[in-house]
């Protein structure tokens, strides 16, 4: 049989041969089918929301079928993407908070005639996890010297904060932290007098981060810290939230293949310690984080509260 040919099919029986039952059989070309192709030009099948907007973006091909022909699938308007007909892309610009439901969304376009006929791809929302504590991150470069101290006791709890419980640690302090780190000049060794508001000086910290994934593919940013609110008390200690300047201008590690504010070694947000007891000793504190996603982490910690600090 040859493509786009008519045939006239039937049978009769041999007793009657006058009678004959057919009819006509048009054969068509598969290939004139109409069919659609699409691309993720944004490169995301995963996302985990991060309170950002984030551009979502999907180029369309379409054959034997017109764009006034097809419409969005259901998840595609439930985000509020449009169709670009003319560029035909598949786009809009998402705002990841906890409006959007976790789970998987079917994004493209279906034909309004035949839903078999469809071009889509599969992309899932999770909600992340929040702030962790860590001992204290590097203050610079590798390169450079460590200024700052203070650590997760080894021996002691390390409880995470969830949606249900409060973060509960032990962590290790000293005691006299604050001096400079002074370098000699000549024979003659510095002194406190000699330092200067660049002179470097030590700090105690503890650093924050977000304990999830760092890939750069699973969030289109890294979660923000957006509050720190202090709930104790406590005589004799000070303490704030600092940040440090990211390592990289796009806050990447390791050549860029995650963020630094959901890596524990190089996280620039820290609980920068600025008054301690000047004897050693135990006592607690208790602050809670805020996130970009409006998540809340309540956190407790023991001080064990150790002896002078050395360079």
């Amino acid at each position: 049989m040859v493509a786009g040919k008519t045939y006239n099919i039937g049978f009769y029986k041999d007793s009657e041969p006058s009678k004959v039952y057919s009819s006509d059989l048009t054969v068509k070309d598969v290939n004139d089918k109409p069919y659609m192709t699409i691309e993720n030009y944004s490169g995301f099948t995963k996302l985990r929301k991060n309170g950002a907007v984030t551009n979502i973006k999907y180029k369309m091909g379409l054959t034997r079928i017109t764009s006034d022909e097809v419409e969005l699938t259901e998840d595609a308007k439930k985000l509020g993407l449009t169709y670009d007909k003319v560029g035909e892309y598949v786009t809009g610009d998402v705002l990841l908070d906890n409006t959007i439901k976790d789970g998987t969304y079917e994004i493209g376009l279906v034909s309004k005639k035949d839903p078999s006929i469809k071009a889509t791809m599969l992309l899932t929302f999770e909600t992340p996890n929040s702030y962790a504590l860590t001992s204290s991150p590097h203050t610079g470069n590798s390169s450079e010297k460590k200024l700052n101290s203070g650590q997760l006791d080894p021996n002691g709890r390390r409880q995470d904060p969830t949606a249900d419980r409060e973060g509960e640690y032990d962590v290790i302090l000293p005691t006299t932290p604050f001096g400079y780190r002074m370098e000699p000049s000549g024979d003659k060794l510095g002194t406190v007098a000699d330092a200067t508001p660049q002179t470097p000086q030590y700090t105690v910290e503890l650093g924050l981060y977000v304990k999830d994934s760092p890939m750069v593919q699973d969030f289109s940013k890294p979660i923000d810290l957006k509050k720190l609110e202090r709930l104790d008390s406590t005589p004799e200690v000070e303490y704030e939230l600092f940040k440090y300047k990211p390592y990289d201008t796009k806050g990447h590690i390791s050549d860029g293949y995650g963020w630094q504010l959901h890596d524990d070694y190089s996280t620039p947000y820290r609980i920068r310690f600025t008054k301690l007891p000047a004897k050693q000793g135990q006592f607690d504190i208790k602050f809670k984080t805020i996130d970009a996603l409006g998540q809340e982490k309540n956190f407790q910690c023991s001080r064990n509260h150790r002896g002078t600090f050395k360079s």
